[in-house]
């Protein structure tokens, strides 16, 4: 933990929104890709790949829900969980599209 990071001090930065726009970028360009392979593809790899994009979708949900309720409580951090749970199912769906 280096101190220059300041993880113990709760104050607002806009350094904390702005360095999670490349990752929301790359996240959106993900489902995207998923949503439009899934309209490539047979019928049950299609469901498959949209409950994937969805999940991801949910993940930055939880994710941004994370960075923003933050700033009022540090309690809000619990939303990483969800967020990982999201993550799982995704990896699940993809092992299910892969390995059918």
């Amino acid at each position: 933990f280096f101190p220059q990071n300041a993880w113990f001090v709760n104050e607002y930065t806009p350094w904390k929104f702005y360095r999670n726009i490349p990752f929301a970028v790359q996240g959106v360009g993900v489902v995207v890709l998923f949503l439009r392979y899934a309209k490539r593809t047979s019928a049950e790899t299609a469901k498959l790949l949209r409950g994937a994009a969805y999940t991801i979708v949910a993940s930055f949900a939880f994710y941004m829900a994370t960075l923003v309720g933050v700033l009022w409580n540090p309690l809000w951090g619990m939303m990483m969980l969800p967020k990982t749970l999201a993550y799982v199912a995704a990896l699940w769906l993809l092992y299910r599209v892969e390995f059918k």
